[in-house]
């Protein structure tokens, strides 16, 4: 019979993997690691999902190891994201994904009937307008069009970005911002030589790490969290299902790395663990049900339209609310809207949490006239709000 694992375990297993919670110290590149890259769609989310595990990092360090050490990458990948990767495993992120994400673009282009000759043209123009410096979307897209068919400036009157196919390939990546724009650049300009790794090695990679991080989970999981089609993920769950200990969790079985288990079985919180995560914060996208994490009636509140996904109150590893912060001058205002009212013990933990946010946005906390609580963070309870989504 499969062990039978609460939700508490599983909550103390996966906050210490993704270091929030435990006392073990880290650094920038182990944390990217082993959380498996962090979502970067808004930049500014996730050097807080960064500080959330690191509280003495700077933006400036984030800054440092993306453009001057270039130890840390940004580039589309799983389900098509912006994420943060450690530059040594760039690779293997980009082959694990690649099958499924070339299928998904040559999908879009056959509607615009693109042949595999054009398709190649783009790509040459791509690489050859990004021979000299990185550039912006604007004058990419001036560089290429005259240079491609009337077919493929059709696709590209339709799309947002036309660099989409040589990402893919990992023949392009994000370079240093230029001002308030982002700009591309070609990997092998950007980053040391990269060692070829086979699609079939780079999905294993990417299923162990994701069950280091995520585990206890499912085949459906790992679909779902990396975007790479279920047929691949059949196969790469299959060539290493040797390696995985079944487990029986509340309401149903899932699976975790079997030199894992021992840990996730002892796995405990020594006292209540309040943290407040950023917007896209990778801890609340990898898996297909959140009802171990959401519950039902709070579920719109958390997982928005169009795919935002709001900054939470988590405890414990539980959505008991959300947060919202706002800058003005040097002051950080911090609101908190719990679905119920925080207990007077955690109002040290929020106070914590609020300050860590100010120090690394470099602002002082504006702490506004609250409800029952000392240092005057409103935390009375939105229950109107989370009325109107059950």
């Amino acid at each position: 019979m499969p062990p039978r694992i609460t939700s508490a375990q599983v909550n103390a297993f996966r906050l210490t993997r993704h270091h929030l919670a435990g006392t073990q110290r880290s650094n920038l590149l182990d944390v990217t690691s082993d959380v498996c890259g962090i979502q970067a769609q808004i930049m500014a989310s996730a050097h807080l999902s960064l500080n959330a595990r690191l509280p003495d990092l700077t933006r400036d360090e984030i800054r440092s190891a993306l453009n001057e050490k270039r130890t840390l990458i940004k580039t589309h990948c799983m389900r098509q994201t912006l994420h943060l990767l450690p530059s040594a495993q760039y690779a293997t992120y980009i082959s694990a994904n690649k099958k499924t994400r070339a299928k998904q673009v040559r999908n879009v282009m056959d509607r615009f009937k693109i042949t595999d000759r054009e398709a190649d043209q783009l790509l040459c123009a791509l690489m050859d307008a990004l021979a000299e410096k990185p550039l912006a979307q604007k004058a990419l897209r001036a560089a290429v069009r005259p240079q491609v068919s009337k077919k493929v400036r059709a696709w590209m009157d339709k799309v947002w970005g036309i660099v989409r196919p040589a990402v893919v390939e990992g023949l392009v990546c994000y370079g240093p911002d230029d001002g308030n724009e982002i700009t591309y650049v070609r990997t092998e300009d950007w980053l040391p030589k990269q060692k070829s790794i086979d699609p079939e090695s780079a999905q294993q990679f990417l299923l162990r790490a994701y069950l280091r991080a995520y585990g206890p989970a499912t085949a459906r999981d790992f679909a779902f969290w990396s975007g790479i089609s279920m047929k691949e993920v059949a196969a790469a769950w299959k060539s290493v299902e040797d390696e995985f200990a079944e487990v029986e969790l509340e309401d149903r079985k899932a699976f975790i790395l079997r030199e894992d288990l021992r840990e996730l079985r002892t796995s405990s919180l020594e006292k209540p663990n309040l943290r407040l995560l950023a917007n896209f914060d990778v801890f609340l996208l990898a898996h297909a049900e959140k009802s171990h994490m959401v519950h039902d009636r709070h579920y719109k509140l958390i997982y928005r339209n169009q795919g935002w996904i709001s900054p939470v109150i988590l405890l414990d590893g539980k959505v008991i609310g959300t947060w919202s912060q706002k800058v003005t001058g040097k002051k950080l205002a911090i609101a908190l809207k719990p679905f119920d009212r925080l207990p007077k013990p955690l109002h040290p933990q929020i106070e914590a949490e609020a300050e860590r946010i100010a120090k690394f946005v470099g602002a002082g906390v504006h702490l506004p006239p609250g409800v029952d609580v000392g240092f005057g963070l409103d935390v009375a309870p939105e229950k109107s709000k989370a009325k109107s989504q059950r």
